[in-house]
């Protein structure tokens, strides 16, 4: 983004609507992007926590518990994040 407030190769606080405009438009492309890499950590955190909640629990109870807690915690962050 610095490259918009190049003019002539040298850096200038002097700027455009269109300028204004097309720096927001790409901030919020770039947010969405962030988000959506949020939203599928999170559905891949809550498909491990699922598994590991069905398949591990009964052989493992302390790996799981700690695998399962790790997981909420992740998500946790991630969904702060997001927000």
């Amino acid at each position: 983004m610095k490259d918009k407030f190049m003019k002539n190769g040298v850096f200038s606080l002097e700027y455009d609507k269109e300028t204004l405009k097309d720096m927001v438009l790409e901030l919020q492309e770039e947010s969405q992007k962030q988000k959506e890499v949020i939203d599928k950590a999170i559905n891949l955190n809550e498909k491990i926590k699922h598994f590991v909640y069905e398949n591990l629990l009964e052989e493992n109870i302390i790996g799981s518990k700690i695998i399962y807690e790790f997981v909420e915690k992740q998500n946790k962050i991630l969904k702060e994040v997001s927000e």
